[in-house]
């Protein structure tokens, strides 16, 4: 039997909800309500749970089904118990405002990712997920990623559910509490100047021909280069500068004598904004037709190749030498590949 009194010392304005418990204990647990008639359904809803649990029929469901109807009754609103996809996509709305477009991509990537391996249990409760749901879908990853790319995939989900733990829909951010790989690094090789010289040979077209030529004496990444435009070009004064996707920074450099020369060999556009190498900007870096495999098929035609490291934490054998090679320069050196650029 169950009843609502009041603390006889007047220490709270709350009702007390006293009742007795299927075990025979007698319990008295205050409603957080002052008004009698919300108080009397909320003590209804604690006799109705712990029956439940003392039958062991309780389950998950079944416990929030009956505190969401006691929360209506009391005109108040239900607990949210959103879906895993429902969860991520709400997520991503609100950083869309917050986030620069390609930091967005990668994590709408991330959660699309997560949805693929979950299935069909991307449709349950985002509070099923477990930390040993995480730790799953981590190592999945790392079969096919290297473990630096992993751990940026699991900081962007754990985003997502730090998110919804704030919101209190969740108790607790199990991306957080699992470790991230073990990232080893991986000491690179450099192209020689005669190997550059190979590669601009091997480059079936006059922008690959560019491209390398750039890569090798700015340092600057394959797809920072591939997308430069003639507007970061300061001939007169023999500069280049650019934004550096990767930090947002702007790097100002002294434009090398080797590509002025192919600049040379180039007809300026009437529009400034467009692209010095037209055939490649635009283009996918990673991928099976990206510009790093386009880049891998020039290596190989030029019959240079590097040496495969196997990483200890992914399981997978890694190049050497790539396009990221070419950054590693001394400045101002020659190639010696005028013979190159005609």
């Amino acid at each position: 039997m169950a009843c609502l009194v009041k603390d006889s010392k007047k220490r709270s304005p709350y009702w007390i909800c006293a009742y007795t418990a299927p075990d025979g204990r007698r319990l008295k647990k205050s409603t957080k309500q002052t008004d009698r008639q919300k108080a009397w359904q909320v003590c209804l809803s604690f006799v109705e749970a712990e029956t439940a649990v003392a039958t062991k029929s309780a389950t998950e469901q079944q416990l929030r089904r009956v505190i969401d109807l006691a929360l209506r009754r009391v005109g108040e609103t239900p607990i949210a118990d959103a879906t895993v996809r429902q969860t991520l996509d709400t997520w991503l709305r609100e950083e869309r405002g917050a986030l620069a477009p390609t930091s967005l991509t990668l994590y709408r990537q991330a959660a699309t990712l997560f949805i693929n391996f979950l299935g069909p249990r991307a449709d349950k409760s985002i509070r099923q997920i477990t930390k040993r749901d995480a730790v799953a879908f981590r190592d999945w990853l790392s079969q096919e990623r290297s473990p630096s790319t992993v751990n940026k995939i699991k900081a962007h989900l754990a985003g997502a559910f730090q998110s919804a733990r704030e919101e209190g829909i969740l108790e607790q951010n199990v991306f957080s509490l699992t470790a991230n790989l073990k990232v080893a690094p991986i000491e690179r090789d450099t192209f020689t100047s005669e190997q550059v010289v190979r590669l601009i040979e091997a480059a079936e077209s006059n922008d690959w021909k560019g491209l390398i030529i750039l890569g090798y004496t700015s340092a600057a990444r394959l797809m920072d280069a591939a997308n430069m435009k003639w507007s970061n070009i300061d001939l007169e004064n023999g500069l280049l500068e650019f934004k550096v996707k990767k930090t947002g920074k702007r790097a100002l450099l002294a434009l090398h004598p080797d590509f002025i020369e192919w600049l040379n060999t180039q007809t300026p556009p009437d529009n400034p904004d467009a692209f010095l190498f037209r055939s490649l900007a635009g283009e996918k870096g990673p991928g099976k037709f990206g510009l790093s495999n386009q880049f891998l098929k020039i290596m190989a035609k030029a019959q240079i190749v590097g040496r495969k490291v196997l990483s200890a934490a992914s399981g997978r054998k890694t190049s050497t030498l790539s396009f990221h090679a070419l950054r590693h320069y001394l400045p101002f050196r020659t190639m010696s590949c005028t013979s190159t650029l005609a």
